[in-house]
């Protein structure tokens, strides 16, 4: 049982004494004793099932992240024990397939129709030598991704415009408004100042993106977590790009931030 689920019910045991001490119309020495310390119990309670989430929730992380492989990580296990000895055998002697041999050719034959015995092609990929004459083979672990900061723009508070098509003008502040100290009692502040505001068109004129170029081994090494490494690399490149257009004023947009 988790530790949360522990604390949860200790609480509600906590609580349930609590009700009937209190409800009482008065109440010995023993009984006020008994309702400090099951105060003092149900605080300190509250502080340890804060942490235990905080430790739960990490677990579940973790072995999230393994069950999302785990299903690639076994059958290239049992790819790996495939026997191409155990194909020739029973094609040539007659013989019972039998392990990881007979389980994978079993389920190849559940997918579809074949005559004679399947083989998977991963399998026939797997046999290879080197100059050496010792197989040396390569297992593929999940992607690692580049680690990229924050949105520094995002966290200072700036507003992004989306331009769908065609130029919207935008009345945007001009005016210089100056504050000063008044130098007496009667005397008066800084002079007024009008309210000027200018249009300016914002145009999608310029663009920033990233292009990619993805090759055929590179899928083949990553399988289906490849697209979700890809677009996790490209928003964080391209939000890297925004704040240095916004903090040093950078590139064609330099001039349209106000």
């Amino acid at each position: 049982m988790l530790n949360s689920v522990k604390i949860q019910r200790r609480q509600s045991e906590i609580r349930q004494a609590l009700a009937e001490l209190v409800g009482k119309e008065s109440t010995t020495e023993d009984e006020t004793r008994q309702i400090e310390a099951l105060d003092a119990e149900f605080r300190t309670n509250e502080t340890r099932y804060r942490g235990a989430l905080i430790a739960e929730d990490a677990e579940r992380r973790s072995a999230g992240a393994e069950l999302e492989t785990r299903s690639d990580r076994e059958y290239s296990d049992l790819l790996g024990k495939f026997e191409l000895r155990q194909v020739a055998l029973a094609l040539d002697e007659g013989r019972n397939l039998d392990g990881a041999t007979a389980e994978m050719v079993q389920e190849l034959r559940s997918a579809g129709g074949f005559r004679g015995v399947p083989v998977p092609w991963a399998a026939l990929e797997q046999r290879y030598t080197v100059s050496t004459g010792t197989p040396d083979p390569i297992s593929t672990r999940p992607i690692i991704d580049r680690l990229f900061p924050d949105s520094m723009a995002g966290r200072m508070g700036a507003q992004m415009i989306s331009v769908d098509s065609g130029a919207v003008e935008w009345p945007v502040v001009t005016s210089s408004v100056a504050a000063g100290w008044a130098d007496g009692e009667g005397a008066n502040v800084a002079g007024p100042t009008a309210y000027v505001t200018t249009d300016r068109a914002m145009k999608p004129d310029h663009n920033l993106g990233v292009q990619m170029r993805i090759t055929r081994k590179a899928f083949k090494q990553s399988g289906t977590a490849l697209e979700a490494a890809i677009r996790r690399d490209m928003g964080g490149a391209m939000g890297q790009a925004m704040d240095q257009a916004v903090s040093l004023a950078l590139g064609p947009m330099g001039n349209r931030w106000a």
